[in-house]
């Protein structure tokens, strides 16, 4: 009896998964949200301009654009105010909190940097979401190619999450696995 409810209980969690999973997928919207307080506060169609006042975020991150579609379907994008923080997430993220988990996908992630050239902002990417730059309508000639010292993340640390963060706060003398810049990893990302 007890290992019938159990089956039921795993069949019903996987369910949840699959519906979850599935959601918002390639609607062609993305989310654009900037944080405060946890409150998603903006959303804004494909092509349409995303306008954040200063002093919220960097003068030249006002004017970005949700220009283009990518492989993995619809995304959140957070803009934190409080450090400058982005994150990419599903859609299908309900609140949405600095503190709280974001899923970002369910296989290995393999991380590029990509530099504003006036290094407002360091950050990584996942490659299945496609350069980050280029979802936001950000032209190639503002943003510095993958640093070719940055390696794979190693598979036990694939499920974590990583910040966005401006480059001042990345110039410490401390080296880490994934190159020269101080990492901060400080919600670990459970699937």
């Amino acid at each position: 009896m007890i290992v019938r409810y159990l089956l039921a209980f795993l069949a019903l969690i996987t369910i949840t998964i699959q519906s979850c999973g599935a959601a918002g997928v390639d609607d062609g919207t993305y989310i654009i949200s900037l944080i405060d307080n946890g409150f998603l506060t903006a959303k804004h169609e494909i092509g349409a301009p995303v306008e954040l006042l200063p002093p919220l975020l960097p003068p030249d991150l006002q004017q970005w654009r949700v220009e283009r579609q990518i492989q993995k379907g619809t995304l959140i994008i957070h803009l934190g105010i409080a450090p400058d923080r982005l994150y990419l997430a599903p859609k299908d993220t309900k609140t949405l909190s600095n503190h709280e988990e974001l899923v970002l996908s369910h296989k290995p992630f393999y991380w590029d940097l990509y530099r504003l050239r006036d290094d407002s902002v360091v950050g990584y990417v996942h490659q299945d979401f496609a350069p980050v730059a280029y979802l936001l309508g950000l032209s190639p000639s503002n943003v510095e190619p993958p640093r070719a010292d940055i390696q794979e993340v190693q598979p036990e640390y694939a499920h974590q999450k990583w910040t966005f963060r401006r480059l001042d706060a990345f110039k410490q003398k401390t080296r880490m696995r994934s190159g020269p810049w101080r990492i901060q990893e400080e919600w670990a990302c459970t699937l």
